[in-house]
Formats: C-alpha cells, sequence, structure tokens
C-alpha cells in the first residue's frame, strides 16, 4: 500500500531494455537504480495528467543551453554596443551583467538572461524530425539524449526581447 503524500513518478534508466515505468517515492527517484532493470534513472518526471500543459517540454528532457551559446549569439546581434532583438530589431534593455529586468503581474521581479529563440525551425519541428530517423530509434537513452542536445544548441538561434519571444507564435 503506498503511503499517503508519496508521489508516482514517470521514470527511464539506462538500461538498454528500458522503455519507462512508473516508480511511487516521496523524493526525486533521479539518478538512483532502478528496482526493475538495475539502470541508473536519468529521467524522472512527477506523472501529470495529460492535460497539463504548462509543464515545459525542455526542462521535461533536461535541455540546457551549452557554454558559450548565449555569448556567441549576443556578439553576433551586437550593433553599437548594444544586443539587436532578432525579430523586432530594436534594442534590449540590460539591467546587470547582461540580464534583462522585469515585475510579474504578482508584483516579484525577475531578472534573468534574455530567451533565446529556435527559428527555421522551431526546436519541436527539429525534434520530431530527429525522432524519426532511425539512428536515434535505435540509439540508447544516453545516446538519444546527446543528439537531442546537439540539435537543442545547433543553429539557427537567436537572441530576443522577451515580449517578443512571448507573443510569437510557436508550432
Amino acid at each position: 500500500m503506498p503511503r499517503s503524500g508519496s508521489k508516482l513518478w514517470n521514470i527511464e534508466c539506462t538500461d538498454e531494455g528500458c522503455r519507462g515505468c512508473k516508480k511511487r517515492s516521496d523524493t526525486n527517484p533521479r539518478y538512483k537504480t532502478c528496482t526493475k532493470l538495475g539502470g541508473q534513472i536519468i529521467f524522472a518526471e512527477v506523472n501529470r495528467s495529460a492535460g497539463d500543459a504548462t509543464f515545459s517540454m525542455s526542462k521535461r528532457m533536461g535541455m540546457r543551453w551549452l557554454p558559450g551559446v548565449r555569448s556567441k549569439i549576443m556578439k553576433r546581434q551586437t550593433k553599437a554596443g548594444k544586443v539587436i532583438c532578432g525579430i523586432c530589431h530594436k534594442p534590449i534593455k540590460f539591467h546587470r551583467d547582461k540580464k534583462i529586468r522585469y515585475v510579474s503581474k504578482s508584483g516579484k521581479e525577475h531578472i534573468e538572461s534574455p530567451p533565446i529563440d529556435h527559428y527555421n525551425d522551431d526546436w519541436i519541428v527539429r525534434l520530431r524530425r530527429l525522432e524519426t530517423k532511425s539512428a536515434f530509434i535505435q540509439a540508447s537513452l544516453t545516446r538519444q539524449h546527446q543528439l537531442k542536445l546537439a540539435i537543442y544548441n545547433a543553429e539557427p538561434l537567436r537572441i530576443t526581447c522577451r515580449s517578443c519571444n512571448l507573443g510569437r507564435p510557436k508550432c
């Protein structure tokens, strides 16, 4: 009988035969040993309803920008000492240390790096194309993650102002 308060997790491990399963745990089981196949758990997310559209796909897959990607794009988009938005072509206003600042509806101040935008094709289009290739399908989970990370950081990329990135249609 599961303890009250424990969460149901969707997990995947490094074992070649792993097709994903569920595990009940109070804490995130990532990097622990899978009790079913014995591999290290490399993916764990709380089991969510199908309608939970607010959960970020990039966070779910552990995607991240590799070191130097943002600075390379910012250098390329700098004109007369100002970083120009790749969509509206207006200068991006920075706060400190090349960070943007905004106040959310709740009144909380946020300071973050300017968003990087995938275009020609969007990230989801790139991912769908990769997932249909036989080399990806036959690869181990670790190799699949490496391939996803490579296309996540592949050009074309651009720095955008926050309002342009949030306002543009995504696939």
